[in-house]
C-alpha cells in the first residue's frame, strides 16, 4: 500500500488503497514520526500477514500523528492484532471514519487496537460490525487512551475493551444503533436516509450542502431547503431528496432531516418501521388514520418520544400498530410532552407497561384518539401512566385493552 517513514507527512486525497499485503499496515503504514493527511480515501480489502501483522488497513507507530478525514476502513485482516487499525505509540485523530468488516485473526481489536502510550481521538466515526470486538486496549506496555464524541459504537462504552491498561473519555453525542448500511455484505458502507446517524454528528461541523454532519465516512446529501420533508411508499431511501417529486420511503428520513418547526408530510400507505422524534419539536402528519398506517413490526415502540419533545411535537392521522414492547408498544413517552391528534393505537403488545401507551414523567395532550384492542402483561393494556404523568384527554376512546393485572 503506501508507507509513510522518517517523519514524512504527505496529504493524500481521494485513493482508494486495495488489496495489497505486508508484514503490517498493510493499506497504510505510518512510521517514525509520520503524519500525513488522508481524506477522501477508501482503505479497503487489504491483509497485514505473518508474525507482525499488525493494522490490516492502518498502522500508526512511534510517534506517528495522522488525521483521517472521511475515510473507510473496511474488510482487511490481520493475522495479528488490528484488523482495521493498530496504533503504536501514536496519537491519531480520526474525523467522519467509517471501520467495519474488518477481521483480527487471533481476535483483538478487530476495529481498533491501542498500544503503548497511545492517545486517539475519533469524532462523527463509526465502528460497526468488525468480527471479535470494536475497540480494544493492550494489556501490556505503557497505558493508552482514546476519546470519543458524536460517534456510533456498536455495543456502546461497555463493548470497549479495556485490559486494565487503558482511559476511555466518553464524551457528548455518542450513540449505539444500527447504522443501516445501504449493503455492508456487499462493501456498501452508504447510509439510508432512515439511518440515525445522519445529522448526528458534532454540531459545529457541516456537511457539503450545509446540514449538521452525519456520522460516517459518507454523508447524505440532500437539495430540499424547504421546511416540508415528503414520504411516499413509492419514495426512495437510497437516492431520495426529501422533496415533492423526490420523496422519502420512510418516515424516520423525514424526522432525520428536519429541524424545529418543520413538517413531515406522509402520504396513504403502511410504512413499516419504528420512528424516534430524536428531541424534533416537528409535525408529523400522515394523510388520515384510516389509510396512513404505521407497522412496528413487533420490533420495539412504534413511536417514541425520549428526548424532550414539547407540545410543538405534533404526530397526528396515523393507525399505530404491531408494536412489542417492554413499555408502549404503539407510544413511548418519557420526560416529554407532544402533542397527539386523530390517531388510532392498536394492536401493541407490552411486557410490563402500557400496551399502547406508555407515559413516564410526561404530561402529553391527547385529542381525537381511539386506544384499542392493545395488551399488557403486567399493568395499563390501554395506557400506563407512570412517575408524575399528566396527560389531558379530549374525545379520547379506550376500549377493549387487556392486561393480567390491571
Amino acid at each position: 500500500g503506501i508507507y509513510c517513514t522518517g517523519a514524512s507527512s504527505p496529504s493524500l486525497y481521494d485513493l482508494i488503497i486495495t488489496n495489497n499485503s505486508a508484514n503490517g499496515g498493510a493499506g497504510v503504514h505510518c512510521f517514525s514520526g509520520s503524519s500525513p493527511r488522508l481524506e477522501n480515501i477508501k482503505i479497503i480489502n487489504n491483509s497485514a500477514t505473518g508474525n507482525n501483522g499488525r493494522g490490516g488497513g492502518l498502522r500508526c507507530t512511534t510517534n506517528s500523528d495522522p488525521t483521517l478525514v472521511n475515510v473507510l476502513i473496511s474488510d482487511n485482516t490481520a493475522t495479528q492484532e488490528g484488523g482495521g487499525v493498530f496504533c503504536y505509540n501514536s496519537d491519531p485523530s480520526f474525523i467522519n471514519v467509517t471501520i467495519s468488516g474488518n477481521v483480527s485473526s487471533i481476535n483483538d481489536g478487530s476495529g481498533i487496537f491501542i498500544k503503548n502510550n497511545s492517545n486517539m481521538n475519533l469524532i462523527n466515526t463509526v465502528l460497526w460490525g468488525n468480527e471479535s470486538n470494536e475497540i480494544e486496549f493492550s494489556s501490556v506496555d505503557n497505558s493508552s487512551t482514546i476519546t470519543l464524541s458524536y460517534s456510533n459504537i456498536e455495543g456502546g462504552q461497555d463493548s470497549i475493551v479495556i485490559n486494565d491498561n487503558g482511559t476511555v473519555t466518553w464524551g457528548d453525542g455518542n450513540i449505539d444503533v444500527d447504522p443501516r448500511f445501504i449493503d455492508s455484505e456487499n462493501s456498501n458502507y452508504h447510509l439510508l436516509a432512515s439511518s440515525m446517524l445522519i445529522n448526528a454528528g458534532h454540531p459545529d461541523s457541516t456537511d457539503s450542502d450545509g446540514t449538521r454532519a452525519d456520522i460516517g465516512a459518507y454523508p447524505y446529501l440532500t437539495d430540499n431547503t424547504e421546511p416540508v420533508w415528503y414520504i411516499n411508499t413509492a419514495g426512495n431511501d437510497i437516492a431520495g431528496t426529501g422533496t415533492s417529486v423526490n420523496p422519502f420511503a420512510s418516515i424516520q428520513a423525514g424526522i432525520n432531516f428536519s429541524s424545529n418547526a418543520d413538517s413531515v408530510t406522509v402520504a396513504v400507505g403502511t410504512y413499516v418501521e419504528n420512528i424516534d422524534f430524536n428531541g424534533k419539536n416537528i409535525i408529523v402528519v400522515g394523510a388520515n388514520r384510516e389509510t396512513t398506517i404505521i407497522d412496528g413490526n413487533q420490533s420495539g415502540s412504534v413511536v417514541k418520544f425520549i428526548s424532550g419533545e414539547d407540545s410543538t411535537a405534533v404526530l397526528m392521522g396515523f393507525t399505530i400498530t404491531n408494536g412489542a414492547a417492554e413499555n408502549g408498544g404503539g407510544i413511548h413517552l418519557d420526560q416529554s410532552r407532544p402533542s397527539l391528534f386523530d390517531i388510532t393505537v392498536s394492536g401493541n403488545t407490552a411486557s410490563i407497561y402500557g400496551g399502547g401507551i406508555f407515559c413516564s414523567s410526561s404530561n402529553s395532550s391527547l385529542k381525537n384518539v381511539s386506544v384499542i384492542n392493545n395488551s399488557s402483561l403486567s399493568n395499563g393494556g390501554g395506557v400506563g401512566c407512570w412517575t408524575v404523568s399528566n396527560i389531558k384527554l379530549e374525545n379520547v376512546v379506550i376500549a377493549n385493552n387487556t392486561s393480567s393485572t390491571l
